[in-house]
């Protein structure tokens, strides 16, 4: 094996493990999260280079995102779970009545 054969094995269990340390969120909530933000499937599916079929399909449990995937896929929730964390506080200090 020449070192150049070896890196690109390294590198791609490095990924592989990396794949499979990234926790995605149950099917139904994955679903959730992307519809409170907002966000269609033709849209998330777009920003993920994926097809809306296969987006479908991750958010309804029948299949896995390939570890391709995984770590964006994990990454694009978070980024959409976040930002409605945001929105909900910021309508909370805009109605609690102390903060005017």
């Amino acid at each position: 094996m020449t070192g150049l054969e070896h890196e690109e094995r390294e590198s791609l269990l490095e990924l592989a493990e990396r794949a499979r340390r990234t926790r995605l969120p149950e099917p139904v909530e994955r679903r959730r999260i992307r519809v409170g933000a907002g966000v269609s499937v033709a849209e998330l599916a777009n920003a993920l280079h994926a097809s809306e079929t296969i987006l479908y399909q991750w958010e309804k449990g029948r299949r896995m995102p390939s570890p391709r995937f995984r770590g964006r896929y994990a990454e694009a929730l978070e980024i959409l779970a976040g930002e409605q964390r945001a929105v909900r506080q910021d309508e909370e200090v805009t109605a609690d009545p102390s903060t005017r």
